[in-house]
């Protein structure tokens, strides 16, 4: 009898032995996943989240103010301009404050195009927190984001003359009696110190001419002409014996078949010829070649074609005038830009510093990127973790 309740018991232990694994195994499992179980919900987590970032950044507008230049120049040169493909550093900081720290990353960005039936993709650029060629990563989703842009750009630059010398993108002709200069003014200026100033005095040449050329290309880049905007003060003063042979103005240079030299040149300008005819002169298209002789209606009816000159109207000392030049719709980039002042009167005997002056002021120059509307781009983004 005794033996049979030692069985019983035995049996009862055994039984809640089993009891005891099965609990114990339940309560595992219930804080683990299977490994496979983890990388297929953390994957789609990281494909949730590349669709997330793709998304802010449309709705940001972020690739039309990153890559709004290179698309441009791509399309308005007829494919002459192709981009280098090279690192996109803007991009890689909206990434960067995008994803969690330690996620690894990958961006390339494409231009897609269709013709003839076929789809074209060129290269825009890509951007990167890892050398793919070093770093592994385990887990990882790559997806693909088709956007068509919505937006444009707009850009400005601004000068109000306040330097203690002219930089280096600026640069100076001078051309007349050695009164003949360019020069920060820092009094009497048209709204406030510092103001530039050209000063020209023709005795003894057949002209005087005083210019400053900003090297728009090397430092504004990829700038298009159609609609860029000059708009730029200036308070124009004279010798009182001076003869009345001025003229003042802003010329724009395009180069717009996009070999690298200048095409076209515009030129606004404001004239005072009263008594004797005025004279334009080429500062882009033909340096130092005369563009046309302004009559006393300030009248200009340039030879050459690649030239093409806009009567802004007159202008008397003592006054502060206003340039603002617009460019045509046009093909092309804007190399340079230029305020000149020219002297056509080579017989004033006087010792006076200069026949006439103009301090410019408060330059600014406007363009935009509106061609990009509705261009196709397609991204390819994988983000990880290294393994």
């Amino acid at each position: 009898m005794a033996v049979r309740k030692r069985g019983q018991v035995r049996v009862i232990e055994a039984v809640l032995a089993v009891f005891m694994a099965v609990a114990l195994i339940l309560m595992v499992m219930g804080f683990t996943r299977p490994l496979r179980s983890q990388y297929i919900r953390e994957t789609s987590d990281l494909r949730r989240l590349a669709y997330n970032v793709m998304s802010t950044m449309s709705q940001a507008t972020t690739f039309e103010a990153t890559l709004a230049e290179r698309i441009w120049a791509i399309y308005d040169s007829g494919g002459v301009w192709q981009p280098a493909v090279e690192r996109l550093r803007e991009l890689e900081l909206i990434l960067s404050m995008s994803l969690p720290p330690g996620l690894l990353y990958r961006l390339d960005v494409y231009l897609l195009s269709a013709s003839g039936g076929a789809v074209e993709l060129k290269p825009l650029g890509f951007s990167s927190n890892y050398d793919a060629d070093r770093v592994r990563l385990t887990e990882a989703e790559s997806i693909t984001y088709t956007y068509t842009m919505t937006g444009s750009k707009s850009l400005s630059y601004s000068d109000g003359f306040d330097y203690s010398g002219l930089p280096r993108f600026i640069s100076t002709i001078t051309n007349g009696h050695p009164n003949t200069n360019v020069f920060i003014k820092t009094s009497g200026t048209v709204s406030k110190p510092p103001s530039l100033c050209t000063q020209v005095d023709a005795r003894g040449n057949l002209y005087g001419i005083a210019a400053t050329v900003y090297d728009v290309a090397s430092t504004l880049d990829l700038v298009p002409a159609a609609g860029f905007t000059v708009v730029v003060a200036g308070s124009y003063s004279r010798d009182s014996i001076d003869r009345r042979n001025n003229v003042a103005y802003v010329s724009v240079s395009v180069d717009s078949d996009w070999d690298g030299l200048v095409d076209v040149e515009y030129i606004f300008y404001r004239y005072d010829t009263s008594i004797g005819s005025g004279k334009i002169i080429s500062i882009f298209v033909s340096p130092n070649a005369e563009v046309c002789s302004v009559s006393s209606d300030g009248s200009c009816n340039p030879v050459d074609a690649r030239i093409k000159a806009y009567n802004l109207g007159s202008m008397t000392s003592g006054y502060t005038y206003s340039w603002n030049c617009v460019i045509p719709s046009t093909r092309g980039r804007v190399i340079g830009v230029a305020l000149v002042v020219v002297d056509a009167d080579t017989s004033d005997p006087s010792g006076a510093s200069g026949d006439f002056w103009l301090d410019w002021d408060d330059l600014q120059l406007r363009w935009s990127y509106e061609s990009i509307r509705g261009t196709v781009l397609q991204i390819h983004l994988t983000i990880g973790y290294a393994g």
